[in-house]
């Protein structure tokens, strides 16, 4: 399921994309669910830490007026805390590409807020093409994602396609792993389960020993299994 959030600063404004929202998810049989609308960028913050981080879908006022973070310095943090996410800005502003683009946002799509949505109080035509398009985004890159697993190693973001993972295994005597691919070996602090969870059937565990002139000692490993 993917899992919504707003935050907007008006009230009006926030109840309007809320109601829209929901009702297009409704009508549209979209597994999705609006878990947290929010005036205070703070409160959005805390949302997706008793959430859980993701798919998430997040629709962000761009100015947030009289709070201390703007929609672009929001959206910075929540790519932080959700591997998986889609930024859809809200603004009056039709020219933002630049400023996306200075705090490395990627975003999925904007919505022009005009006064006529908020005074008809109902999913316009315009308004519903540009969610339709949204969630058909938002489709495409998780089809995409399947094929990969993302991993945050030292502050960075790793894509790794599935099927050029050869094996995985344990360090022993610390708490880091070694993903060895074809054309490289990564390594990074994470545990064997947490990869088998993220993983299909196709990799299996693996116990093997190992050893030299002065001891004998075990370790595990994940492994492709091919029928």
């Amino acid at each position: 399921m993917i899992k919504i959030y707003l935050c907007e600063d008006e009230l009006s404004q926030l109840n309007y994309f809320k109601k829209v929202i929901a009702a297009f998810i409704t009508e549209k049989h979209i597994d999705a669910e609006i878990v947290s609308a929010r005036k205070n960028p703070l409160f959005t913050l805390n949302d997706i830490q008793k959430n859980g981080e993701s798919p998430a879908l997040f629709f962000l006022d761009v100015e947030l007026k009289d709070y201390e973070l703007d929609g672009f310095k929001l959206a910075k943090k929540l790519k932080e805390k959700a591997l998986e996410s889609y930024i859809v800005f809200l603004t009056s502003q039709e020219d933002l590409d630049f400023k996306a683009f200075e705090y490395k946002l990627e975003p999925l799509d904007y919505i022009i807020k005009k006064p006529e949505y908020f005074l008809s109080n109902r999913l316009s035509n315009e308004i519903s093409e540009r969610i339709t398009k949204i969630f058909e985004k938002v489709e495409m890159f998780r089809k995409k994602r399947q094929d990969y697993i993302t991993l945050s190693s030292g502050g960075r973001i790793l894509e790794i396609k599935r099927e050029d993972i050869l094996f995985i295994q344990a360090i022993k005597g610390s708490h880091q792993i070694e993903i060895y691919l074809p054309y490289k070996k990564i390594t990074i602090r994470q545990t064997l389960k947490y990869m088998r969870d993220l993983l299909d059937d196709s990799f299996i565990y693996v116990f093997y020993i190992r050893a030299n002139t002065y001891k004998v000692y075990y370790q595990f490993a994940l492994c492709v299994f091919y029928d």
